[in-house]
């Protein structure tokens, strides 16, 4: 529905006819049953008039407006026919009888009632507003455009025209035209949460996170109860790294679990990683990333015999993950089981060759199971890619390939 009926009354100014005070009497009867919503009584009076005078005008407009409220539209629609065939620039009958068309699915009447309505008034910006809104809605791209243009130019002011132009402008994947006209919108007030959902929307695109986030923060203002807004802007906050502001907003978000589960990591909880991971998994069993991670939580917590079958899991799905080699390895370090991890990690430090952390874990294992001489081909690999982070490691290795030699 483009809107309510205009509801004009239009009031004699005229005489009705020869018999005045009966004719006259019925008129200001109708007029007192419409001021009371008594519309089926005003009816019955103005049909009355007209059958004495069927071409008084205002008669004939205010039984079309009581038919509309009687939900008559089709009865109403030739009613304002009527009245337009007697006098065609009458604005308020062509606006009245344009709603009643788009209410009965006639668009193609409607929007050309409405081009007639602008043409009587050319500075009035209503009817382009309603045209613009029916075309749109049909479908019908390019008039559209070039009425909603029409009403920018008529009425610069206007949030709103700004507002739905800009939705028009998205809808049809111009988003960078959309944005500068939606912000045009917020800047001559608009308080709609949809505009500013919008505005993040391209902003988070853009990886604009402080213009995202402050969009949203204002959408979620303007509408607290709204899920939506809420992980959109746990979301921005996840990737700005504000990872505490993102579990407050998406803990108990169904959609937001897979982003939940990364800001737990990343606060070092575990626990609560695990958790989400698992829900995960029962959506996603042959996820492969869900199930890595999981694994890796599960050794975190030392919960070994969880964490071999989500691993495992992980690298049938996906063996070229070297990580994923490389998790599986320390659960059989951790355990010291020796003979496991050295099985393990060949894979890990074939996949990623130059990975000094594998090296040390390798020799280590190689050392413990008394296999010196590959236990100081490691060492050295060590050596040789180690970015010298942990100065102490690196003083042990060299301490302990000087023993070895």
């Amino acid at each position: 529905m483009i809107a309510g009926l205009l509801l004009a009354v239009f009031v004699a100014q005229a005489p009705l006819g020869q018999q005045l005070v009966p004719v006259e009497i019925l008129y200001e009867e109708a007029m007192a049953a419409m001021e009371a919503g008594e519309w089926a009584e005003a009816v019955a009076r103005l049909e009355t008039i007209l059958s004495d005078e069927p071409s008084h005008v205002p008669t004939r407009f205010n039984l079309a407006v009581c038919l509309s409220e009687l939900g008559q539209a089709d009865r109403a629609v030739e009613e304002y026919r009527r009245v337009l065939d007697q006098d065609g620039t009458l604005f308020e009958a062509r606006m009245n009888v344009a709603i009643l068309y788009e209410e009965v699915s006639r668009i193609e009447e409607a929007v050309d009632q409405l081009a007639a309505a602008a043409l009587l008034r050319p500075d009035d910006p209503v009817p382009v507003f309603y045209r613009a809104q029916l075309l749109d809605q049909s479908g019908r791209a390019a008039e559209a455009e070039r009425a909603y243009r029409q009403l920018l130019a008529l009425d610069p002011q206007s949030a709103e025209a700004r507002r739905r132009f800009g939705f028009f402008l998205l809808d049809e994947g111009r988003g960078a035209e959309s944005y500068d006209i939606l912000l045009e919108a917020e800047r001559l007030g608009t308080q709609a949460p949809a505009v500013a959902v919008a505005l993040g929307d391209h902003e988070f695109g853009q990886d604009l996170l402080d213009e995202a986030r402050a969009h949203y923060e204002w959408a979620l203002e303007l509408n607290p109860d709204d899920a939506d807004i809420r992980l959109r802007l746990g979301f921005v906050l996840h990737d700005m790294g504000d990872f505490p502001g993102a579990i407050a907003l998406l803990r108990d978000l169904p959609d937001g679990r897979g982003a939940l589960a990364e800001a737990y990591l990343e606060t070092d909880d575990c626990k609560n990683a695990a958790g989400v991971y698992e829900e995960l998994i029962v959506d996603e069993p042959d996820n492969e990333r869900y199930l890595f991670e999981l694994g890796r939580c599960y050794l975190s917590l030392r919960r070994f015999g969880q964490a071999v079958p989500a691993l495992e899991r992980s690298l049938r799905l996906n063996p070229e993950r070297a990580a994923g080699w490389g998790a599986l390895a320390m659960v059989y370090y951790r355990q010291e089981d020796w003979a496991r991890a050295v099985e393990v990690l060949a894979k890990d430090v074939e996949l990623r060759p130059d990975y000094a952390p594998s090296h040390y874990a390798l020799a280590t294992s190689y050392d413990r199971m008394k296999n010196y001489a590959l236990a100081l081909v490691h060492y050295n690999k060590f050596l040789e890619f180690d970015d010298g982070s942990d100065d102490v490691r690196t003083f042990q290795v060299e301490q302990r390939i000087k023993a070895l030699q």
